[in-house]
């Protein structure tokens, strides 16, 4: 017949494994052909009851004699539809994974904290020095006796060169930081972009491509700037903090007593009040991802969208989404706002009380001018400590929320690994295609189901075309 032919097949062509020759399909049209020539050469059986028994049977035997039916054995992955829920999982922040990132920049890690902490406990010996200063200044304004300038200059020269040594050290471990931070957070971005790549297609039609590149850029970012500071300022806060609480004990027992009172209030609400703000960063950073998704889903499909005349349409659901986000994290500073606010009053509260106590215990004559002065500066310095760790928790806060949403996709594993598995021997590779009784819903919608019970057989040197309405399954084949 014109437009056919023929290709002729050997038995090495056919692989051992080969076991289909027909399509059930075919089966059935070429028993229904048999029929008919049955029909038309043989008269009709009076009896209609030979009709119903002698039609199956033929064409049960039929089908044994012309063909055999391979058998396919369910495919985990498609065939098997598995009932996806949709559960809110929070993320989790993983300090092995961190631990992973930060280990090939340890030693300048270790540096920056060495140097750090040396910052920190010069700042320490500043309010002593300076209460030498004041103690100098006091005696010669109470006895005018000895030399003002001969007298003042070994503490002031001393003081300076603690000025000093604290910037050199200052500026060491925040270069170091800073160099610590960019490697980490390149080597983050990279590996995430790694696993990301490595998922399943499924997994790219449940994310948006908007919000894995807001992991990639916003999240990673959020994360190297909480790192660089709570690393930095939060190791010079806290050493700043129990050192000016010794230097406070060996000043005035009693006045370091009074301060101590309040300290664990305050740490008690701070507690309370931070894991409250996580779940405020948390669900802020998810909306912002959001929005970044619809965005880049209307950007990167301007011309659809452009067809439909979409415009206004998705410059609503835009600004929606945008002003969600804008709600979330103004109720996020809010809520930071407040708890610094608290903190600072406190601590303003606390030096109030110190001047007020110290200026009693300096008319009863049990404190000097200059250990008053130097109470001060370190109280002074506790509560910028304390300011400082107050606005480091917010933004360790944030850290930890971007940290957890990246750690979450870097934890992922691709139920389809892209490399290993078994070979296809060469010899077995015949050109020829089956489907047998193939049945395919995709993960993310398990319940409308593409293809049912699917035959199709593809022959060699053949061009075959799929034609068929829209949604019926072509591309999916």
């Amino acid at each position: 017949m014109r437009g056919q032919h023929t290709v002729p097949w050997s038995s090495s062509q056919i692989p051992s494994t080969q076991i289909t020759v027909n399509t059930p399909a075919r089966i059935w049209r070429q028993a229904q052909k048999v029929l008919r020539l049955a029909s038309r050469q043989q008269p009709r059986p009076p009896n209609i009851t030979l009709k119903f028994i002698l039609g199956p049977a033929a064409l049960t035997v039929t089908a044994r004699l012309l063909g055999t039916v391979a058998h396919c054995e369910a495919d985990v992955n498609n065939n098997v539809p598995l009932e996806v829920q949709a559960k809110e999982k929070i993320p989790e922040f993983s300090w092995a994974i961190l631990w992973e990132f930060v280990r090939p920049q340890l030693l300048a890690l270790i540096g920056a904290i060495i140097l750090a902490f040396g910052a920190a406990a010069l700042n320490i010996q500043i309010p002593l020095m300076l209460g030498d200063l004041v103690n100098v200044v006091a005696r010669h304004m109470r006895e005018q006796a000895g030399h003002y300038m001969r007298d003042i200059k070994a503490p002031a020269m001393k003081l300076l060169g603690l000025y000093g040594l604290q910037g050199l050290l200052t500026s060491g471990y925040i270069i170091l930081l800073s160099r610590v931070g960019e490697r980490v957070a390149a080597d983050m971005r990279t590996t995430l972009f790694t696993s990301v790549l490595r998922q399943d297609v499924a997994f790219f039609d449940a994310n948006k491509t908007g919000q894995l590149v807001n992991r990639l850029t916003s999240d990673i970012q959020e994360f190297k700037s909480s790192f660089k500071l709570v690393i930095s300022q939060g190791l010079r806060s806290a050493t700043q903090t129990v050192g000016c609480f010794v230097s406070l004990y060996v000043i005035s027992p009693k006045l370091t007593g009074l301060t101590v009172v309040v300290l664990p209030c305050l740490v008690g609400a701070g507690a309370l009040f931070g894991s409250f703000l996580r779940k405020l960063s948390r669900k802020a950073q998810e909306q912002v991802a959001k929005a970044t998704g619809v965005a880049d889903e209307a950007l990167g499909n301007v011309r659809t969208v452009r067809a439909f005349a979409m415009e206004d349409r998705e410059l609503e659901i835009y600004a929606a989404e945008v002003q969600k986000s804008a709600v979330m994290n103004e109720t996020l500073g809010t809520g930071i706002a407040v708890f610094q606010g608290l903190s600072n009053i406190v601590l303003n509260c606390i030096v109030l009380g110190t001047i007020f106590a110290g200026g009693s215990l300096m008319a009863r004559n049990d404190m000097s001018p200059g250990d008053l002065m130097s109470f001060l500066i370190a109280s002074q310095t506790v509560q910028r400590s304390l300011a400082s760790i107050s606005i480091l928790f917010g933004q360790m806060v944030r850290g930890m929320s971007a940290g957890a949403r990246v750690f979450e996709y870097l934890a992922l594993e691709p139920t389809v690994p892209l490399t290993g598995g078994g070979r296809i021997p060469l010899k077995s590779l015949t050109g020829r295609v089956d489907f047998m009784n193939i049945n395919f819903s995709y993960p993310t919608r398990p319940g409308n189901q593409i293809l049912n019970n699917f035959n199709l057989t593809l022959p060699p040197y053949k061009t075959v075309a799929i034609v068929g309405e829209s949604g019926g399954g072509k591309v999916s084949i």
